[in-house]
């Protein structure tokens, strides 16, 4: 199965196609883990099994067989299992001519509050036509999803290119709760180029620190962690390492590396870096004594951590 790719922020240089031609959609940016499924017949026979036809994948993992199959994602693929039928599947593939992989979003709780009662278990997103190398359309998209029985993320608008300057792009209240939604896809079918929008919020930035306010952070190393590294940064790594892998379910021995992947701190640092590490070094005035930052970093990120453990064991024992 393709792997869904990174959509990278409008200014960055993988996005330069989105808003160069033709039509850019606007879907809502749901919050949950990326996912996806194919019949096992567009595989190779390692994935062939008598006791299924769907394979399903997290965004780097894909489930050879049941028994690798992630318990964090139990909800969409038994939403997924009890919908799709396989025959539909394969006729959906043949109306498009070739193997097919859908992409998706998992709709299991992470940061937003959802209306988890009525809130589907998958919502798909794209498909991806493995034999042609391209992006369905979004029309054809939806069509294909809405034959095997699947809703899909909300369209908020299509705009064309060269009215794009003049758009005004607000984030809606999401389709799945009362709350505003995590941010906006931008993507252009005629380039086969994405790019998304989060909202400041959501992205931590202007969030309430944890733990200390800025007067009472007295050191360089405070500032950088109590400013940069939220809990929300924290939890996201947190959720992202159950739904790509390594881990399975919550546990405090994700503060520790693994043989091929980085330990809870690391990740969390890792991911600072990568979305505002030009900010720190343009913008930043004070001095950090680095080996002080991780220390911080990893404790926060070790209560952050147990705290969501016990949390789980509440509602495990509820």
């Amino acid at each position: 199965m393709r792997k869904y790719p990174s959509i990278r922020y409008p200014n960055e240089e993988e996005s330069d196609g989105v808003f160069a031609t033709g039509d850019v959609v606007i879907q809502e940016k749901a919050d949950g883990g990326n996912f996806r499924f194919t019949h096992e017949r567009n595989l190779d026979e390692e994935y062939h099994t008598d006791s299924r036809d769907i394979v399903f994948g997290s965004r780097n993992v894909e489930y050879k067989n049941l028994q690798d199959e992630s318990k964090q994602f139990a909800r969409p693929m038994e939403y997924v299992r009890e919908i799709v039928d396989e025959q539909r599947l394969l006729d959906v593939q043949d109306e498009f001519g070739g193997a097919l992989t859908f992409f998706g979003e998992a709709m299991v709780p992470h940061t937003l509050e959802y209306d988890w009662e009525n809130a589907p278990g998958f919502v798909g997103f794209d498909i991806w036509h493995e034999d042609d190398g391209y992006w369905l359309s979004h029309t054809e998209m939806e069509r294909a999803f809405e034959e095997l029985g699947l809703s899909t993320v909300p369209v908020i608008d299509i705009v064309s290119a060269e009215a794009w300057d003049e758009y005004d792009v607000e984030v809606p209240e999401s389709a799945y709760g009362s709350v505003e939604a995590e941010g906006l896809t931008f993507k252009n079918y005629e380039t086969q180029t994405f790019s998304k929008f989060v909202r400041d919020d959501f992205k931590e930035k202007n969030k309430k620190t944890f733990g200390s306010s800025k007067n009472q952070q007295a050191s360089g190393a405070e500032k950088l962690s109590y400013q940069r590294i939220t809990n929300a940064r924290i939890e996201k790594q947190i959720h992202k390492m159950i739904d790509e892998g390594p881990w399975d379910s919550l546990k405090m021995e994700m503060m520790q590396p693994t043989d091929n992947h980085e330990g809870l701190p690391q990740a969390v640092i890792r991911d600072m870096a990568e979305e505002e590490g030009v900010d720190i070094f343009l913008n930043e005035r004070f001095e950090v004594d680095i080996g002080e930052f991780r220390s911080i970093t990893a404790s926060r990120c070790a209560a952050v951590l147990k705290q969501m453990v016990q949390k789980r064991n509440v509602q495990e024992f509820n």
